[in-house]
This record gives C-alpha cells, structure tokens and sequence, in this order.
C-alpha cells in the first residue's frame, strides 16, 4: 500500500505471533480481500462499514446473513485481520473486503457518500478522564463518518462504559444529521455479539447500545 498521512493512532498494531494457519491466510487471501485506494470501490452494491472490527465475529456474522451487501471492515490489528480471514475462508464468505489501515483515512479518500450502515462496536473506552482524548469516536471523527453516510443511513455504536456512549449520543444529536437517536440498556436482537460483548455477558457486566437512524 502507498504511504498515507494519518492522525495519531493510540493502539496495537500486532500481538502474538501468527499460527501456521493464519499467517498463510494473511500471504494468500488478504491481497485478495484488501482495499488499496477507497477511491476505486465499486459504489455500485450497498456498502456497510465496521470500524474496528476486533476478531471479525460482528462483521462475519453480518456478511453471512446479507450476501447481497458489500461490507467493509477497517481494522490495523494484524491478530485481529488474521481472525477475520479464517472466518472469511471457513464460512465461505464472499462480500467483505478490508482496509488494513486508520480508518479515518479510509472515510477522507472515498469520492462520495455511499455507506448505508456503520458499525462501531466495542472501540477501546480509555476509561481514564486523562485519555479520553485518545478515543476513535470525537466530534471531528463523526464529521468524517456523516459526510461520508447516505440519506437512509443507520449508524451503530455499543461499550459497556455508559459515558461513552452518552458521549457520542450528545455529539449526534447535536449535528443534527439523525431524527432518531435511541440509547437501548439490553442489546436489539438483530446485534450479533462480538467476542467482548461475549466476556462483557458472562462477566455480569452492563453494555449500552445507541441506534441513530436517518
């Protein structure tokens, strides 16, 4: 991939070492599952976007039960790349694609407003009031996502720290761009779980769900 300039990005890049297997899928499928320049994309088919995707359950679990979408994840976490893969090779999926890099800079180089749905599920909630400006979701962040969001639009966002989502609630409605704004204390039934919500469940501990819906 070309070099690009992109906001500082707080996170992990890479964890343990790659098994066999996925190390393989990472040399193999990803070159051909990878986006290169947003620019290119074929806006065509309906797009929805998970930022952040962590494993991949959410977006594999989506592209399964909506073959005719185009789903797109952004995700920098090489273990959590090498997750998705796998799950794109064992369910056979055909309709997601992945940008490799920030997301941010995926949303600034796409040519036009073509996203229908954008999933952000579980982001890292750097709980401590001195890093809460190392959060993905701020007011110039959303800006990025909105501009780049269709008139029908549905935006997602869950953490189990209730500020946060209160956070992002406030800065949407305060844009104006979504007429219905709800914040769900129990997950909808059509939100599959991701593998934090999973550990958050089992653990006893509360998560926040907010739809904003155009």
């Amino acid at each position: 991939m070309t070099e690009k300039t992109s906001p500082r990005f707080y996170g992990r890049r890479k964890g343990r070492p790659l098994r066999k297997q996925r190390t393989r899928l990472m040399q193999e499928l990803l070159p051909r599952v990878v986006i290169h320049e947003p620019a290119s994309l074929d806006l065509s088919k309906e797009i929805w976007l998970e930022i952040g995707f962590g494993g991949g359950e959410h977006l594999a679990e989506i592209a399964a039960e909506n073959p005719h979408i185009q789903l797109i994840g952004c995700e920098v976490f090489e273990n959590g790349i090498a997750s998705l893969l796998q799950s794109i090779e064992e369910k056979e999926l055909h309709n997601i694609l992945i940008y490799p890099e920030d997301a941010r800079t995926f949303l600034k180089e796409l040519p036009s407003p073509c996203i229908s749905k954008v999933f952000i599920m579980f982001p890292d909630p750097w709980p401590k009031k001195k890093h809460y400006k190392r959060r993905l979701v701020n007011s110039v962040f959303l800006d990025g996502i909105l501009r780049m969001m269709r008139i029908s639009a549905e935006f997602r966002f869950a953490s189990d720290h209730q500020d946060y989502v209160q956070e992002v609630f406030d800065l949407l409605q305060g844009k104006n761009f979504f007429p219905s704004l709800r914040i769900f204390d129990v997950k909808p039934a059509d939100w599959p779980l991701t593998s934090y919500n999973q550990k958050a469940v089992r653990s006893g501990t509360a998560s926040w769900y907010l739809k904003a819906q155009r």
